[in-house]
């Protein structure tokens, strides 16, 4: 009889400790649910099976991919919002902004340089606009020319006529 009690009061203890844990509720603790589970009875120590469940979980997402290269929490630290539990490995990232400074610097060497040249392609446009106007003022005077030769041959016409 006495083994019995004692028996059943571990049952409860080990019930309690459960319960207490969140992963089990006091009906799932009752001899009839862990009559299944071989169990090793000793005056000194009792040994059982279970499952402990956190009572609270988060699933952590990262705004940015990579490898974790620092865990600064260890398991059953509390967090609280906010805080660093990780650090990535941000080689890649300062590849990419070096890349990006580099590119950086070529497009403003570029664009000074256009501005360097700037006064000097507006002098070439500036001579070829002059150039242009000179072959139309010539094209102007040679179709000015061309009505003076009709003009002579029209009054070389009219001797020859005189002549006869």
């Amino acid at each position: 009889m006495k083994k019995q009690v004692i028996i059943v009061g571990l049952l409860g203890l080990v019930s309690l400790a459960l319960a207490a844990c969140g992963g089990a509720t006091a009906a799932a603790a009752t001899p009839a649910a862990t009559a299944a589970a071989p169990t090793k009875v000793n005056s000194s120590a009792v040994s059982a099976e279970g499952k402990l469940e956190p009572v609270q979980s988060v699933k952590l997402s990262f705004g940015v991919n990579g490898e974790v290269a620092e865990v600064l929490v260890k398991e059953g630290d509390t967090v609280k919002a906010g805080d660093v539990i990780a650090r990535l490995d941000s080689t890649a990232q300062r590849n990419g902004v070096a890349q990006a400074e580099a590119a950086l610097a070529v497009a403003q060497a570029n664009l000074a340089q256009y501005q360097n040249d700037l006064p000097q392609r507006i002098a070439a446009a500036e001579a070829q606009i002059k150039a242009a106007n000179a072959q139309i003022a010539a094209g102007t005077a040679q179709r000015d020319r061309s009505v003076e030769l009709t003009q002579a041959e029209a009054a070389l016409a009219q001797a020859v006529y005189a002549q006869q």
